[in-house]
């Protein structure tokens, strides 16, 4: 019976060491702190807008994690239960989005800490689809009282200390946008693809990532999120 007891200790206390040790995607939210500089994009087919945003993250594991570069994409659904993308996130500061080797993350967060910081994002919003899209958001901003579902992809170079080691980790995120607050949180996060020991092409991941989320994801008919017990819900064949 004793030997039961002990065995059965020391495969709990296993299992929360090794749990520990499974990543937690951090809990975030962006605040948009004053009013917009919006212009036009290099290619005139596009509105750039510049947030400047309180950024918090809330970090649960048990180790730090540098970022080095960063896109989000956001997409609202649409009323043929598919995806539409209507905005491209990227941090102005951020050094290098393809590069072979560390540069030095320009965000540093530590363990089961909340991470804090004021920044400057980027976004930028496809001018064809503009019209759509103001239709579409204001309409689920009059349904849900100033909150719109939206969901998010992300893709994010890492490393990790002591040894640097490289992470391309991209996300699935369902994410809400509250037009009142100028407040955008990602509710329910899931990863999609872990790569270690290296940093893959940061555009062309997010690319492929934009084209899987509006080819492959299927919203909720009811609330617009993706993710259902803790998996992206996808189109039915």
């Amino acid at each position: 019976m004793a030997a039961v007891v002990i065995g059965t200790t020391i495969l709990a206390t296993l299992t929360g060491v090794i749990l520990s040790f499974v990543p937690k995607i951090p809990v975030f939210e962006f605040v948009v702190l004053r009013p917009p500089l919006i212009w036009f994009g290099e290619s005139w087919i596009e509105l750039k807008i510049d947030l400047h945003a309180e950024i918090k993250v809330q970090n649960e594991n048990v180790f730090q994690s540098d970022v080095h570069a960063a896109i989000f994409d956001l997409y609202f659904p649409s009323w043929h239960d598919d995806f539409v993308h209507f905005g491209h996130i990227e941090d102005r500061f951020q050094r290098c989005a393809n590069c072979a080797t560390p540069v030095g993350g320009f965000w540093k967060v530590l363990p089961r800490k909340l991470f804090e910081v004021r920044d400057t994002l980027v976004m930028r919003i496809p001018l064809p689809n503009l019209w759509k899209i103001i239709k579409r958001l204001l309409h689920q901003a009059f349904r849900g009282g100033g909150i719109i579902n939206v969901m998010s992809t992300g893709v994010l170079h890492l490393t990790a200390p002591p040894n640097s080691v490289k992470l391309t980790v991209t996300l699935i995120c369902d994410t809400s946008l509250n037009l009142l607050t100028t407040r955008l949180s990602g509710n329910d996060c899931v990863i999609h693809e872990f790569n270690p020991a290296t940093w893959k092409n940061l555009t062309l991941v997010a690319s492929q990532m934009q084209d899987y989320a509006i080819t492959s994801l299927q919203p909720d008919p009811v609330n617009g999120t993706v993710i259902v017990s803790g998996k992206a819900q996808l189109k039915q064949s």
